[in-house]
Parts: structure tokens; sequence; C-alpha cells
């Protein structure tokens, strides 16, 4: 190899490596700051809606108290995530209590009200707007997206 293309690859190698470190900082989790997550539950799948709790657990471990806004948004079949029939309820309520929003979309309850398939939320679970809706307000606010 010539000393003169040496050089080059060795100066591009350099141009290359002066953005890896603003890079790998850049995607470094900076615990001062606030972090907002929208966790969305489609599925009526116990493992699935046990994966999305695991999720908002391990949020809440890594960022601790009043550094995190996280809201799980239970849409169509998720909403039987907030079932007082399913074995999940007291850990909704534990999440609520440690200021976890949570919400049911109004649009799939209504849906199975009309159905014949009404089911009891959980108390302190938000069921005033449709689950799409709500997503969409989230995410134009900067929330980051979790899908379990």
């Amino acid at each position: 190899m010539t000393t003169s293309l040496t050089l080059i690859m060795a100066i591009g190698l350099v141009g290359i490596m002066s953005f890896i470190p603003p890079l790998f900082a850049s995607s470094a989790v900076d615990k001062n700051q606030i972090t907002n997550v929208i966790v969305h539950v489609t599925s009526s799948k116990q493992k699935t809606q046990q994966s999305a709790l695991n999720y908002v657990n391990a949020l809440l471990n890594n960022y601790g108290n009043g550094k995190l806004n996280v809201e799980v948004i239970t849409v169509g079949p998720g909403v039987g995530l907030v079932n007082t029939q399913n074995r999940f309820g007291p850990d909704i309520q534990g999440l609520i209590s440690q200021g976890v929003n949570i919400s049911a979309c109004n649009t799939s309850l209504n849906k199975l009200k009309k159905n014949n398939q009404p089911i009891n939320i959980v108390e302190g679970v938000d069921t005033g707007s449709n689950g799409v809706v709500r997503l969409i307000e989230l995410q134009k606010e900067g929330y980051h997206y979790v899908h379990p």
C-alpha cells in the first residue's frame, strides 16, 4: 500500500472516530432528566401483559421516583389487563399507587359493553379517552413508545 493511501485511510479513520463518542454519549441515560414513556398493550395474552408490567417495573427501578412519567395504554383485547378479574389487578393497583398512569380505551370498553361483555375496571384506571388518540397525543409530547 502506498504511503499516501495509508495516510488517507488513517485520516478517514480519525474522522470517523471523532463522531463515535457523541453518538454513544447521546444514547446514555441521563438520570437527572425526566423521561416520558408509553407502554402500549394490545394483547389479551397474559404473557404479553406480564411483559408490559415487567417493562414498567424495570423503568421505575432504573429511573427512580420523580424522574419518570410512564403511561400504560390498553387498547382492544389489551383492556383485559385492567379487568378486576385478571390476575394482574393487584399489580395494576400497585403501579397506580406509584404514580403510573394507566388507561383503558373507552372505544374498546364500549365495544365490549355493546357485545354484552362488559368488564369491571381496576379502580384508578382512566377510561375517559380513546386509546389511539391518547397514544398520538403523548407521542406528540415526546413520549417514547414501548410495545411488548
